[in-house]
């Protein structure tokens, strides 16, 4: 089990990116998977406007 992030990350909800940043190996393959699902989606709307 991982350690929480500090104080600071977790006021700003940000602690998902404290742990991409202290541990990359582990959490690459679900961000890299988020960032072509969102970029998939994105370019379906433009397109979709058109």
């Amino acid at each position: 089990m991982q350690k929480r992030a500090p104080r600071l990350w977790r006021t700003y909800k940000l602690e998902w990116l404290w742990r991409l940043i202290t541990n990359p190996k582990r959490n690459y393959k679900k961000v890299l998977d988020s960032i072509l699902i969102i970029k998939y989606i994105f370019s379906y709307l433009l397109l979709k406007n058109k």
